[in-house]
């Protein structure tokens, strides 16, 4: 039996934890917030819930629904995807559906089917991958321009020639397509448009709120001997001999075996004292909002790409549970990222008045009295920054830590790598496929030869 200290009480850390107990092994999970969950938590404030954006599960990996099951039981509620996003001053259902083509104006619409012969009868490359380049060469420029350059743009804060195609293959896919369409082109986008019923993209979603996965997760590590310790950050670390002799906290030290690493990349080389140049993150503000009457629209979550507006995203956590917002009321969860350290960051409430008058120009809320109370949370370390060198960078910085012999890193953070809920669980069962006899070392590659849901 090891004594394995595991760095980060998201859901690779609390997947992780779960997986090393049961080989065994004596597990301390450390979290530096106070609740489990990482970017899954659901923020309380009396009756009223928030994710941190919106959450689902939507998967069809056997392993992964069999651990919902156990996790959940019958709690789990089924429920369709319902996204919109607005553009040309107009909401639309994403994924685009035929009557989106009436309400773009004219010349959106013949340029887009000009777009759609083009890109499907092309052979031309235009070098070099950016996201810039990728969109355009696999959607066209209509599109491109009409939504995703600004949303981008805005939503990362980089040119989008100055981004890599892999936030395109990857966060777009995410973000933007409907999972049914994974990598696919503007030829199966058009074909999904001229379905005027397309089936409904069921996704699973827990009462509770999301926060309640981790949370009924960790009161399972603790009755199987896992011990959590909440608001614990790692201050300082020791390496001797070419491995990790000690991880100092705030008035505790710790000698594991084996550390297994889930929180941010740089910060761990940074406590190795290695450069963790260039493995810039984006952070997320969460203004939650309690509101005395329904919002006016009835979407999950919508994106906004107008370079006019501070918000990127909203979602309304009633639409995923009525449980999470008190009868006859309603609530927002509006998006706005920064850079940890700004003076957003620092004075998130400079811009409040601003998106108050932006939610009503957009047909959210009638009037901004609705408003009862407004919640800012701050997120960091929210999204990896896929700049056009970052593979370089990260591996150079993955290459460098490979060389401590007991140390593993896993996980969105760990492995700076933007993926998903679903993503997270469906890794950690990929390595327990592998030996048992070392901790597992959560690469992206091993979901890249999975089946996409």
């Amino acid at each position: 039996m090891a004594f394995v200290c595991i760095v980060g009480g998201g859901i690779s850390g609390c997947m992780l934890a779960r997986q090393q107990v049961r080989a065994g092994h004596r597990v301390l999970l450390l979290e530096k917030e106070a609740q489990l969950g990482g970017l899954a938590r659901t923020f309380r404030y009396g009756d009223f819930r928030f994710d941190i954006g919106p959450h689902r599960f939507f998967t069809n990996d056997p392993q992964v629904e069999a651990l919902l099951g156990e996790v959940f039981g019958e709690d789990l509620l089924r429920i369709p995807r319902r996204s919109e996003v607005y553009f040309c001053g107009k909401y639309h259902t994403w994924p685009l559906r035929p009557t989106t083509v009436f309400k773009l104006p004219p010349r959106t619409t013949l340029r887009a089917l000009g777009d759609l012969l083009r890109t499907s009868l092309s052979t031309r490359s235009l070098g070099e991958a950016s996201f810039e380049t990728y969109i355009l060469e696999h959607y066209g420029p209509s599109l491109y321009h009409a939504f995703f350059k600004d949303y981008t743009e805005k939503f990362l804060g980089l040119p989008a020639g100055e981004l890599h195609a892999d936030w395109a293959r990857e966060g777009m896919r995410r973000v933007m397509i409907d999972e049914r369409l994974a990598h696919r082109e503007l030829l199966d986008i058009l074909a999904l448009m001229l379905r005027f019923n397309p089936p409904p993209t069921w996704c699973w979603y827990p009462p509770e709120g999301i926060g309640s996965f981790c949370e009924r997760l960790g009161s399972s590590l603790s009755r199987s001997g896992v011990t959590i310790l909440p608001a614990t950050r790692v201050q300082a670390l020791t390496v001797r001999r070419g491995a990790i002799e000690a991880l100092h906290c705030e008035g505790e030290t710790h000698h594991p075996e084996r550390v297994i690493w889930t929180g941010p990349l740089a910060e761990c080389a940074e406590l190795l004292q290695l450069s963790a140049q260039g493995l810039s993150t984006v952070a997320l503000l969460c203004y939650n909002l309690e509101l005395s009457a329904p919002p006016l629209r009835h979407f999950q979550w919508c994106y906004y790409g107008s370079p006019g507006l501070l918000f990127s995203r909203i979602s309304i956590p009633s639409e995923f549970s009525p449980t999470l917002t008190p009868p006859g009321h309603g609530s927002l969860c509006v998006e706005l990222t920064t850079r940890q350290g700004s003076a957003l960051w620092h004075q998130p409430e400079q811009v409040l008045p601003t998106l108050l008058r932006q939610l009503v120009q957009v047909g959210i809320l009638t009037d901004t009295r609705h408003v009862l109370a407004v919640h800012c949370e701050r997120i960091a370390d929210a999204y990896p920054l896929y700049h056009r060198g970052y593979q370089v960078q990260r591996d150079r910085v993955l290459a460098s830590l490979a060389t401590i012999g007991n140390l593993r890193l896993a996980g969105r953070g760990g492995r700076f790598w933007y993926n998903n809920m679903d993503d997270c669980i469906a890794a950690t069962f990929d390595a327990e496929e592998r030996a048992t006899s070392s901790p597992p070392d959560l690469a992206p590659d091993r979901l890249a030869r999975r089946a996409a849901p």
